[in-house]
């Protein structure tokens, strides 16, 4: 009954926000208005299958930080998720919500965890690779497998326990992890058909050391660059392409100044929940299995929207003249070998264990 109420205010909460515009017909930019949750199927309070209440709790708020686009699919999930355990908590745990970069970057909100300046935080994994090094598993590039093999994936038992299990030394735990989908380039100037077309491309990429590799394994250009300086370098010339999720594009409005798009597939953008330990601990066992309830079903929705939205997206790009260019297997897999030495640089930083389970479980 719980998750069928907060599946029913999920199809719900669309329909009710008013201020569709252009980008949201594509069905990834969703509005500004605040988020109706009084519609959660009768359920005022919260219990569980243990008898759990929230009523001998003593009320808490707890400061959730992330970097997100506004109208991107992990902005639009967090903000209902938040909304859904205020209301559904009646107010025992609320959540105060910080995202479009007010704490800093990925790095300070991360660090502002570990610290117990704040409670939680939602970035892509990548960003955490730095105090909780098994997360750079997750940049194995170009690993050939469908997006429902990788969403199963990440709840993977095993891969839970040893990644918690190095946090717990950075003073953090992980909650769970979720999907927006692939990403895929998007080209300024020519089409990318084959693999041998990346040659020399110089495509921006996020600045992480792992993913730079990747990159350079894929003989392209790598050229970081902060999210704020993309448009501009787009629209200058500066660079030949930039890679994210077809939805990202549109929340950015990068594809204005884009003229192609392949569907290289080559990651999929993964985001993790973590608490900080001793804020964690703090919590009732009641106010930790809700959020761990609550964050299954988002993360679900997440998935299901993902697939949803980037077709959307992807169709509505294709509408303002962008062609969406397929790549054949054949050269996917030349993609997928041409990263063997980036899966072994990985796997020689942070270890063998949590690379086999991750691809143990993508793969099987």
């Amino acid at each position: 009954m719980r998750k069928v109420a907060f599946l029913a205010l999920l199809a719900l909460t669309v329909l009710i926000i008013p201020g569709i515009t252009e980008t949201c017909a594509a069905g990834t930019v969703y509005g500004t208005e605040s988020i109706d949750t009084t519609t959660i199927a009768g359920e005022k309070t919260w219990t569980n299958d243990k008898g759990l209440t929230l009523e001998s709790g003593p009320d808490v708020t707890l400061t959730f930080g992330a970097l997100y686009a506004r109208g991107s699919i992990p902005d639009f999930t967090n903000r209902i998720m938040v909304d859904t355990i205020n209301a559904w908590s009646n107010g025992k745990i609320k959540i105060s919500y910080v995202g479009a970069g007010e704490l800093g970057s990925n790095a300070d909100i991360v660090e502002a965890v570990q610290m117990g300046n704040i409670a939680m935080s939602m970035v892509n994994v990548s960003n955490y690779a730095n105090f909780v090094p098994e997360f750079g598993a997750f940049d194995m590039g170009c690993i050939i497998a469908p997006f429902d093999k990788f969403t199963a994936a990440l709840k993977n038992e095993k891969l839970l326990n040893i990644i918690n299990t190095s946090a717990a030394d950075a003073d953090m735990r992980l909650l769970g992890m979720c999907s927006e989908g692939f990403r895929v380039l998007l080209s300024c100037r020519r089409p990318i058909h084959t693999f041998e077309d990346l040659k020399g491309l110089k495509i921006r990429t996020q600045p992480a050391a792992n993913l730079i590799t990747m990159w350079q394994n894929l003989t392209t250009n790598p050229t970081p660059l902060p999210t704020g300086e993309v448009y501009i370098s787009m629209q200058q010339g500066l660079i030949d392409a930039i890679e994210n999720n077809p939805t990202t594009f549109i929340a950015e409005k990068t594809f204005e100044q884009g003229k192609f798009i392949t569907l290289t597939n080559h990651i999929p953008s993964i985001h993790g929940i973590m608490f900080n330990v001793n804020i964690w601990n703090g919590l009732s066992a009641s106010y930790k299995a809700m959020l761990e309830e609550v964050f299954e079903v988002f993360a679900n929705d997440m998935h299901r929207r993902a697939k949803e939205d980037n077709a959307k997206a992807l169709d509505f790009m294709k509408s303002k003249g962008i062609e969406v260019v397929d790549m054949s297997m054949d050269d996917l897999l030349k993609m997928e070998k041409a990263c063997d030495p980036q899966h072994k640089m990985i796997e020689e930083a942070v270890g063998s264990e949590i690379c086999k389970a991750w691809l143990d479980a993508v793969k099987n």
